[in-house]
């Protein structure tokens, strides 16, 4: 039911620091795996890459990307989307 999108590496001032596993996208609904925050659910509104760049999607195997959040992320927390 689920596919499992990205893992935090690093969160600073309300930005998480993303490792892509699973292709994501501006408007995807995520679902945080993480004992913290479990089951809290993140839009993505807005994605950039390491150069400050905008981004439609994640799409790239192991892609780093920066996304704004309010949603309290650990590092090794996970991301997943709900299959449609």
């Amino acid at each position: 039911d689920c596919l499992f999108v990205a893992v935090v590496k690093d969160v600073a001032a309300g930005m998480a620091l993303l490792q892509q596993r699973n292709r994501f996208a501006k408007g995807d609904v995520l679902e945080v795996v993480s004992p913290a925050a479990m089951g809290r659910r993140i839009v993505v509104e807005d994605l950039w890459d390491l150069q400050g760049r905008p981004l439609d999607d994640a799409r790239h195997p192991a892609q780093l990307v920066r996304l704004r959040t309010d949603v309290p992320l650990l590092p090794y927390d996970m991301l997943r989307r709900r299959l449609r």
